[in-house]
């Protein structure tokens, strides 16, 4: 994801509060974030074949977040069993 540079991740903070898209191999999951989810769970299952057939139709919600060393990266606040379901998709 080459394209996907400092400045372009930069950029995204002035997109608060719209919609848009971005790799899911560029969002790092929050420390914070729920770490158990069931993925034998029927419904976790059922939502893993709904994004393979229609894709994810309620994003995640992200923020950008910068370190000290000035590197940014794109955080997950909410949306990690959807996040997860549309890896085991294979999005």
């Amino acid at each position: 994801m080459s394209e996907w540079t400092n400045e372009r991740i930069e950029k995204l903070k002035s997109c608060d509060g719209k919609v848009g898209e971005i790799p899911i191999s560029m969002i790092r999951a929050n420390q914070n974030i729920r770490k158990r989810i069931d993925e034998d769970d029927p419904a976790f299952k059922a939502l893993v074949e709904s994004i393979r057939t229609h894709g994810i139709l309620q994003p995640p919600i992200v923020t950008v977040i910068t370190n000290e060393n000035g590197v940014s990266s794109i955080l997950l606040v909410g949306g990690e069993r959807r996040l997860r379901a549309a890896k085991t998709a294979g999005h």
